[in-house]
């Protein structure tokens, strides 16, 4: 157990921002960190889990379309590794809602963008954490691959994009018979 500690207090250091006091929470957006629910549960009892889920065909499409320095993430230039990948995460996820005794919260993508504010306040309850608006500029660090995209107002126009593309990449309607519950 003392291991775990010293492994928790270690995150915490790393996740400070220079000489500024510890923040009463931090996010950590890594769309891989659902494979280490387990030990975040372990160094972090308290820590709640904010599970975002999309529509498995823009998931597909964005992930597909990017190129991705890390060879974690080497599945996603193959749409059968993509659905495969798909397919274990969503097994694990409902492991690890079965399994662990810290909450995790569903919120579907596009209700987030559908009423942001809305979203945003429910979240913000779930997380023990003051209002904030859709809106705010915050001054927040977000270290991140997708720094300017988390930087830009809530927006639409992801949400479908998918069927712009399947007339030329038709291995995207595999995906729309991927399950969606959580």
């Amino acid at each position: 157990m003392a291991a775990v500690m010293e492994a928790a207090d270690l995150y915490r250091m790393m996740a400070r921002q220079d000489d500024a006091p510890p923040a009463p929470a931090y996010i950590d957006q890594d769309p891989l960190n659902f494979r280490w629910l387990d030990i975040v549960a372990a160094m972090f009892p308290q820590a709640k889990v904010i599970h975002l889920r999309r529509d498995p065909c823009d998931v597909a499409l964005s992930l597909w379309s990017q190129e991705f320095a890390h060879p974690d993430m080497a599945f996603s230039q193959d749409f059968g590794d993509i659905a495969g990948f798909m397919r274990g995460y969503d097994e694990l996820m409902t492991h690890w809602k079965r399994s662990l005794r810290i909450p995790i919260r569903e919120l579907e993508y596009e209700a987030l963008v559908a009423d942001p504010d809305h979203a945003i306040a429910e979240l913000a309850a779930f997380v023990d954490l003051p209002l904030a608006s859709s809106n705010s500029e915050g001054a927040a660090p977000v270290q991140s691959a997708s720094v300017w995209q988390a930087r830009q107002p809530v927006y639409k126009t992801s949400i479908g994009r998918w069927r712009h593309y399947a007339p030329y990449v038709p291995e995207l309607m595999r995906f729309g018979d991927m399950d969606r519950s959580p």
